[in-house]
């Protein structure tokens, strides 16, 4: 027992120390991401130049986003969303639960990851922390049965609540929240 403790322990460390790294990557992907986009609002960059940049630029905002979305998933706070989802599998209750300060920073990490397009989204349609919640668990590619656990809502309710919300913000019902930002980026 003490052996398996053990390697617990030492699983855990290595996965925050990879988390530290990533998010080391992360703050320097965004002064990459920084210097390239002061480097293109120059105005003694020509045409050919602009262009070669902002694909650049594009590249490096895609490389971003996928080292942030690696780092979500090797976070102390994904981990807690696995053990409350297996826990419900299990046994149809848990004893975890996500507290308002680690919702607060999902979503903060989520709008950075997506160029503040969430917070402009929830700016524009006034969403509720539920709505909220479920646009980011969404994203991050949750399956919808697993949100009833996170969210502690039924699936029927959380489909209701999905396509109020898709109604609201005037897009097809099988559109889906990443379209919907893309859209809001662009």
């Amino acid at each position: 027992m003490q052996k398996d403790k053990q390697q617990i322990e030492k699983a855990h460390q290595d996965l925050s120390q990879h988390y530290a790294k990533l998010q080391i990557d992360i703050v320097q992907k965004d002064l990459e991401i920084e210097s390239l986009r002061k480097e293109l609002a120059s105005h003694q960059v020509n045409k050919e130049q602009r262009k070669k940049l902002q694909d650049e630029l594009d590249e490096m905002v895609l490389k971003r986003k996928a080292l942030a979305k690696e780092a979500f998933l090797h976070s102390p706070l994904y981990e807690k969303m696995q053990a409350i989802i297996k826990d419900y599998q299990d046994k149809d209750t848990s004893d975890k639960e996500l507290s308002d300060q680690e919702w607060q920073e999902f979503v903060a990490e989520m709008d950075m990851e997506w160029n503040n397009a969430i917070t402009e989204l929830c700016a524009k349609y006034q969403l509720s922390k539920e709505e909220l919640h479920l646009i980011c668990l969404s994203l991050i590619g949750f399956p919808f049965s697993h949100l009833e656990y996170l969210l502690h809502l039924s699936r029927a309710t959380l489909y209701r609540k999905k396509n109020a919300l898709l109604k609201r913000i005037d897009t097809k019902q099988d559109c889906d929240f990443e379209e919907i930002l893309q859209k809001i980026r662009s």
